[in-house]
């Protein structure tokens, strides 16, 4: 009976990243992207790297985030998680790095694949009826592929910039009044003093 069971679970497990395989990569790109534009031309606006992290987050998720599908409080939650490379859903916990001692606390912990892994958990979760712990262990299935799709972007940045509707979406959250209370809840400030300012060197995913 439980070999069964065993079997059941991986095919739910090969069907939901067969479904998904594009969003993996759609979220990671879109992501980074706005985390660059944010990273460039707000950066003093952001007191920490959570709020930035954060703010890149709900600006992908928008329309979870407009639809009330996703809290904002829960993405500003995954960014401070992503610190320590750990992954919440409901009541659970999964640690998302391959070698939590090496890989945490150093100066280049590449959190924005950490953030993405959560956020990618977090719309699943809204997008289908799969368990927890199946969603976590696709997410985690695919970090490479989401790694590989953080640091392409991050090149393509550096060398093109953003896509223009991304750009103006950007601009637009972080400019509109409209905005100004989501703004406020995320952490966002006016401007901080420049020793303050959030680390602007790009993370490097090896």
């Amino acid at each position: 009976m439980w070999i069964v069971m065993v079997i059941a679970v991986v095919f739910l497990l090969v069907f939901f990243i067969r479904e998904h395989w594009n969003n993996y990569v759609l979220i990671a790109r879109n992501t980074t992207y706005i985390y660059e534009i944010l990273s460039t031309d707000f950066k003093d606006r952001f007191p920490n790297e959570d709020v930035l992290l954060a703010t890149s987050g709900v600006i992908d998720a928008w329309k979870y985030v407009t639809e009330d599908s996703l809290p904002v409080h829960h993405i500003l939650t995954g960014a401070q998680t992503s610190e320590f490379g750990s992954c919440y859903l409901d009541f659970m916990k999964v640690d998302m790095s391959d070698n939590p001692t090496r890989e945490f606390w150093i100066h280049d912990t590449p959190r924005i694949l950490y953030f993405v892994m959560q956020l990618e958990a977090l719309i699943f979760q809204v997008d289908t009826h799969v368990p927890s712990e199946h969603i976590i262990n696709a997410v985690k299935s695919k970090k490479r592929v989401i790694a590989k799709e953080i640091k392409k972007t991050i090149n393509k940045y550096k060398a093109h910039g953003a896509p223009a509707l991304l750009k103006e979406n950007t601009d637009a959250f972080m400019n509109a009044k409209v905005f100004a209370k989501l703004r406020d809840e995320l952490g966002i400030v006016s401007k901080i003093p420049k020793e303050q300012l959030v680390n602007e060197n790009l993370i490097n995913i090896v």
